[in-house]
């Protein structure tokens, strides 16, 4: 992650937004699927997913969830091409069900994949022809 990443993160628990291990779970998580996929996490291309999976979680475990948001129809064709950003989501989600006790329902799984396809192929990487080292 870079400086600016590294800050966004730092913010958003110092201000009391998210929790320390929410923070901890997200950059495990990020720095994973970075080294697996060969991404580099920057703030231009990673602060929105960043933001948004800290505060999705937090709400998760505050039991306030986003259930369903606009767009989220187009999402799940837009992923039908990206089976591997919603393999990666769902690993994710399952590891903060683990780790945190804590889920997310399938529209944050697919916003959460929309951005993680979206990084990728940004940085012209193909996922979906890796194999998982998990």
């Amino acid at each position: 992650m870079d400086a600016e990443l590294n800050k966004r993160m730092r913010l958003f628990q110092e201000t009391g937004q998210v929790s320390s291990e929410v923070s901890s779970f997200v950059r495990s998580k990020l720095e994973h699927v970075a080294e697996e996929w060969d991404l580099k996490l920057e703030e231009d291309t990673a602060g929105m997913l960043v933001s948004h999976l800290l505060l999705a979680l937090e709400r998760a475990r505050a039991g306030e969830a986003i259930k369903e948001w606009e767009g989220s129809e187009d999402a799940a064709e837009e992923l039908a091409e990206r089976p591997w950003a919603l393999d990666k989501a769902r690993e994710v989600v399952r590891d903060a069900r683990t780790d945190l006790g804590t889920d997310l329902p399938e529209t944050e799984v697919n916003f959460l994949a929309l951005h993680l396809a979206a990084i990728a192929e940004m940085q012209a990487k193909d996922p979906g022809k890796r194999r998982s080292t998990r």
